[in-house]
């Protein structure tokens, strides 16, 4: 991992995340989120909050952050958009230090 990148990022990074569940690792990776399209993981983004999004998109194509692969459909009323899926609680990782490098690695990838 490109762990300069991360150290001596001076900007802020926007993305948008399914839910707001990603705090903990904003400041340390200079992220910000600008949007997310449900209160809840379990729920469905209303037609409104797409609109919202995309009206008030801060760049051209996004990275949207999501617990689980977001619907195809979904994504596509949001182009351009990448997307990397993420699991809150690092349940995919051996342990939290290379959990959280990957997160963030993906997360990159996915902004940039």
């Amino acid at each position: 991992m490109e762990q300069t990148s991360i150290k001596s990022a001076s900007k802020t990074r926007p993305y948008w995340a399914y839910h707001d569940a990603y705090q903990y690792i904003e400041d340390s990776l200079h992220l910000t989120l600008v949007g997310s399209l449900s209160v809840d993981h379990h729920l469905s983004p209303k037609a409104s909050q797409l609109r919202w999004l995309n009206e008030q998109r801060p760049a051209k194509q996004m990275c949207l952050v999501s617990p689980s692969e977001p619907a195809k459909g979904l994504l596509a009323k949001l182009q351009p958009v990448k997307s990397t899926v993420q699991p809150e609680d690092m349940s995919s990782s051996d342990d939290f230090i290379s959990g959280w490098q990957s997160m963030a690695k993906q997360i990159y990838q996915c902004i940039s």
